[in-house]
């Protein structure tokens, strides 16, 4: 059954890395029509070099890991895309036990035991390490460890090739990959690609609660509470014995019921923070800040301004993730106020090219113009062109939308080009 499944999962592969190069290079032979043919290279039995291997629908199944009946072709096909696969028994008989063990030791925040056992994860793929199945295993396993133990977000890249690829991934190790990009997106609003995954997934991982945890996080992001809430109370009980995925979990319901009682409010994300501060996961440093950052919105609300500047400013200073948010409720808040300091911040603190998201950069950009009393019609331009399409996708905070439509209209009334205020609204409306 182990063998069957793996030449599924070796379909998908054959099936992205096909489409891949063909993306990269144009490279016609790598269209379904010619990589199906042989060649002086690619023989296949006694097919005639330049004739198919199998018909168009056979070739789509393979990609689409549906199993086909004719074992070779795998072989085939790997081989046109230079890629290894074997099937090696004592591997197959000892990786899923481990994977258990490493996603149970990142459960408890048992960071050396996690250590360990990555270690000793590492030393039995070696003997492996050119199979391109148990690559995509290492390289998954490899970035849920750096994320949860060290805070290190994967590359933007391989997220998006991890989520092609997510089939091939076995449980419990493709629950912490959803509940990880989760986390990751909230930081990269822009990989839309991102963005929709959990959606997509959400059918098939009903009774999981590491996917749950990933769902209430996603439907939360959606702006759907309530359904964020059940997810919750779903798994309310299934991590009793786990310090970090209870805190997480009491990270979501905090964001889900902002709009309850003050003290309750406040109560609760001083206590999560204490929570995060003794958790040895290097995840929990990001995670502090988003309960910073939750803990400022509802401040701002209650009109409850010098402690929620006192918070963003310590953003400011320590959340790479944060910094541009934060200096726009800043100066959202008291553009006169918090001029000076914006603009030391710009100066010395931010590398725009070192943010992460396109979106952000963006916006720091136009930060930077602000502060150095830019042109007025150039700092429009940059909103109207650049900025609010992003906007319009709604990927990010509400807030945003209102300071740049804030600032296009203070723009607008300054050089009197109206029409940007108009076309910035347009935007906003087409979404």
């Amino acid at each position: 059954m182990q063998y069957q499944q793996n030449l599924s999962r070796i379909g998908i592969l054959i099936g992205h890395e096909r489409k891949q190069r063909l993306r990269m290079t144009g490279d016609p032979s790598y269209t379904q029509k010619w990589f199906l043919l042989t060649s002086s290279n690619h023989q296949f039995f006694d097919v005639a070099t330049g004739h198919a291997v199998c018909s168009r629908s056979t070739l789509t199944r393979l990609e689409n890991g549906l199993m086909i009946y004719e074992e070779e072709l795998y072989r085939f096909f790997l081989k046109k895309c230079g890629m290894t696969y074997f099937y090696d028994l004592t591997f197959e008989q000892y990786y899923p036990n481990l994977i258990q063990k490493i996603m149970k030791n990142i459960t408890l925040a048992e960071v050396e035991q996690v250590r360990n056992n990555h270690v000793e994860w590492k030393r039995i793929f070696t003997a492996v390490k050119q199979n391109v199945l148990y690559q995509s295993f290492d390289e998954a396993i490899s970035n849920v460890v750096y994320f949860f133990l060290e805070g290190k977000f994967p590359d933007p890249k391989w997220m998006e090739r991890m989520i092609e690829i997510f089939e091939i991934y076995p449980i419990p190790l493709s629950s912490y990959l959803l509940l990880m990009n989760e986390i990751y997106v909230n930081s990269h609003p822009l990989h839309k690609i991102c963005a929709d995954f959990s959606n997509q997934m959400e059918h098939q991982f009903t009774d999981d609660p590491i996917c749950c945890l990933a769902f209430a996080l996603n439907r939360f992001r959606n702006n759907k509470p309530i359904r964020s809430l059940n997810y919750l109370t779903k798994i309310n009980n299934a991590f009793d014995h786990s310090y970090f995925f209870s805190t997480l979990i009491q990270h979501a319901e905090m964001n889900v019921r902002m709009q309850g009682e003050d003290t309750k409010m406040i109560k609760m994300a001083e206590k999560i923070m204490d929570r995060y501060a003794f958790c040895a996961l290097g995840v929990c440093e990001y995670l502090r800040d988003e309960v910073q950052m939750s803990e400022a919105l509802y401040l701002i609300e209650q009109n409850r301004l010098t402690r929620a500047e006192t918070i963003l400013r310590v953003l400011v200073a320590n959340s790479p993730f944060h910094v541009v948010s934060a200096l726009i409720l800043l100066d959202l808040i008291d553009q006169n106020r918090h001029f000076d300091f914006i603009r030391s911040t710009i100066e010395a603190h931010i590398d725009i090219d070192d943010l992460t998201d396109f979106g952000y950069r963006q916006m720091a950009e136009y930060l930077r113009l602000k502060v150095k009393r830019g042109e007025s019609s150039i700092m429009l331009d940059l909103i109207v062109d650049e900025i609010s399409p992003l906007l319009a996708s709604r990927l990010y905070p509400e807030y945003l939308i209102r300071y740049f439509a804030k600032e296009t209209c203070r723009l607008a009334k300054e050089t009197a080009m109206y029409k940007y205020s108009f076309l910035f609204l347009k935007q906003e409306h087409n979404s």
